[in-house]
């Protein structure tokens, strides 16, 4: 599952990259749903049945919308993360 998300996770990321638009972060909650109805509706049901039955519907369905707005945030965070690493030298101290 973690790594069928992480997937997801990649290629929103390349079809995005650093963009910020207005509405990016509802697009993002909306990816994340269509991404869930993706898994459990269609996926999930052909090719193990057992995991949509045993998912509770509504807490998964608010965690992809979670994991959807978590990357329409991503180019911020992505931005933060490259502007701490250009300015700290790599050395550790100790």
């Amino acid at each position: 599952m973690i790594a069928i998300c992480g997937i997801g996770g990649l290629l929103w990321g390349l079809i995005w990259r650093d963009e910020d638009r207005p509405f990016l972060l509802v697009f993002g909650a909306a990816t994340g749903l269509l991404f869930y109805y993706l898994l459990f509706k269609l996926i999930f049901r052909a090719a193990a049945p057992l995991i949509p039955l045993y998912a509770p519907e509504p807490q998964i369905q608010i965690g992809y919308i979670a994991w959807g707005i978590a990357l329409a945030k991503s180019p911020l965070y992505s931005r933060r993360i490259a502007g701490k690493a250009a300015g700290s030298s790599g050395t550790a101290s100790v």
